[in-house]
């Protein structure tokens, strides 16, 4: 099996929550860090048309992924994606930013889809979107 596929099997499994914040986490980024490229490419092409699970644990993989690759993605499942995607790619993208990663081109879409999700949010998760805030605003 290729890593593409493994790691697309990986995101996929049927594991409970604990397990993948524990281990499973960890071992996809691994992998995501030995894929080509143009399988990444691939990924973020097709990602709209993989179940929710999937794509939430992509999200969080791709906090630990290639500041250039991963961020453009990232930012495509805040703009596209549900909310609970949209808030797990904020939170991934937040690292990447606190990281001194690539600058994230803060559009208008992008700032007002963070807000949105900031206003209608409590506790630790509205703080965490409020640090991405500042962070797209003084970057």
């Amino acid at each position: 099996m290729d890593k593409i596929q493994e790691l697309d099997r990986f995101l996929d499994a049927d594991t409970d929550s604990n397990y993948w914040s524990d281990y499973g986490v960890l071992r996809a980024s691994d992998l995501l860090k030995t894929i080509a490229p143009t399988d990444l490419e691939h990924l973020a092409e097709n990602w709209p048309s993989r179940p929710s699970k999937w794509q939430i644990r992509f999200a969080d993989v791709l906090g630990d992924g290639d500041p250039v690759q991963a961020i453009p993605i990232l930012v495509d499942m805040i703009l596209k994606g549900d909310d609970l995607l949209a808030v797990t790619a904020c939170d991934a993208l937040r690292t990447h930013l606190d990281n001194g990663g690539t600058p994230v081109e803060a559009s208008a879409s992008l700032m007002a889809r963070v807000e949105q999700l900031h206003s209608s949010r409590q506790g630790l998760i509205q703080e965490s979107l409020a640090l991405l805030l500042d962070r797209l605003k003084n970057q």
